[in-house]
């Protein structure tokens, strides 16, 4: 991933979906100014990892289906950081009713 994110600065989209990326390794994508559109299916990232994502990054499509190890307050804390959101999968997360109503 740092070969990517050093020599591809322009990238829009970006599938690391059901690959073994550690949460370190997706700091770097932190220093992908274009990167609008991310798909995290499967990985393991943590609330934290979401949260500085979203910080960083001004993503308007955001996958995390079966990103079992996120709670629904660090979902909630990333999503809050994305106004310009316009896509969103939460499919086989831990999101419920409740998270929703905050």
């Amino acid at each position: 991933l740092h070969e990517i994110t050093s020599r591809c600065k322009n990238i829009e989209e970006l599938n690391l979906g059901q690959t073994q990326l550690s949460n370190g390794s997706l700091a770097l994508l932190a220093s992908l100014p274009s990167l609008s559109r991310l798909e995290l299916m499967s990985l393991p990232i943590e609330d934290k990892m979401l949260a500085f994502l979203t910080q960083n990054l001004r993503i308007t499509q955001l996958s995390l289906h079966r990103c079992h190890t996120l709670t629904p307050s660090g979902i909630l804390i990333g999503l809050l950081q994305l106004p310009d959101i316009e896509f969103l999968c939460l499919k086989e997360t831990r999101v419920s009713d409740d998270v929703s109503e905050i």
